[in-house]
């Protein structure tokens, strides 16, 4: 399980991840109008849990100004700002 790619990732977690994205594929039959709620809750999560992380970086560092940088990071102004490249061009 520890295997080392060329590129210093583990091949057998490729592999894994691989497999596990396959799973909803084949569940959902390939439907992308299925599919693509799915990959809005990911995003979503995704999202989420990097903001919560930065919290808690400011949180643990409590550097100067840490309670601004700590706000910065936990406004939805973030979310909005960083979905905003992938808009597309008519629902603006």
């Amino acid at each position: 399980m520890g295997n080392r790619g060329d590129r210093l990732v583990f091949s057998n977690g490729i592999l894994i991840l691989g497999a596990i994205s396959a799973v909803p594929i084949i569940i959902f039959g390939g439907d992308t109008d299925a599919l693509i709620p799915l990959n809005a809750v990911g995003v979503f999560a995704a999202f989420t849990l990097s903001q919560a992380g930065m919290v808690r970086h400011w949180y643990r560092l409590r550097g100067k100004g840490w309670i601004k940088s700590m706000r910065r990071s936990n406004t939805p102004r973030h979310y909005q700002m960083a979905s905003k490249p992938f808009t597309l061009p008519w629902t603006l």
